[in-house]
């Protein structure tokens, strides 16, 4: 029964309410049959159809909001780039903490301010700009390690803007959970 509230919780963050229970059943239902491996298997494939659906459904939409997600981001980071970078006296590491906190407060809003703007297509606009920033955040290491060996302090901002996505996604889960209370 745990299973089935957090496969819920999961299918609810692309899809209603109404129907995140039926398919969280459904699958729970067939995992006495085929087995655990296959029930999480299955799970997140359907995650994928959902978020892959709700795309699919409204590009445009979907694209404008990846675009407002990415320009609030890049804001806001710069904005404590700025702020930390106005102090050189400050130790290295109090920096990167500032610095790492800023990026992560960042990513918390934009994920609330996407899912605030667009409940239906918002956390699908958050995991899309998520897997992007990751992506392009590793193809920049991948770049600048080839250009330059790295030292400590590239690989920690390369590290705290690494785990921006997870703030970016629990924010807009945390505001599409608050906004579904009454049933779809």
């Amino acid at each position: 029964m745990r299973d089935a509230s957090r496969v819920e919780a999961l299918l609810s963050l692309f899809t209603t309410r109404g129907r995140a229970e039926s398919i969280a059943g459904d699958l729970t239902e067939e995992r006495d049959v085929h087995g655990l491996a296959w029930f999480w298997l299955h799970v997140f494939r359907t995650t994928f159809a959902l978020f892959t659906s709700t795309l699919a459904g409204a590009p445009v939409t979907a694209l404008a909001l990846g675009a407002l997600g990415f320009a609030l981001f890049i804001t806001l980071a710069f904005a404590g780039v700025t702020a930390v970078f106005m102090f050189p006296s400050l130790d290295p590491g109090v920096r990167w903490v500032l610095l790492s906190l800023f990026w992560w407060g960042a990513a918390f809003w934009t994920g609330v301010s996407l899912v605030s703007v667009a409940p239906k297509h918002g956390m699908a606009a958050c995991l899309t700009l998520a897997v992007t920033g990751e992506a392009m955040f590793l193809a920049f290491r991948l770049i600048f390690v080839w250009i330059q060996a790295p030292n400590a302090w590239s690989s920690l901002l390369f590290a705290s803007a690494l785990f921006a996505a997870a703030p970016l996604l629990a924010g807009g889960a945390i505001v599409r959970r608050l906004t579904m209370w009454p049933r779809d």
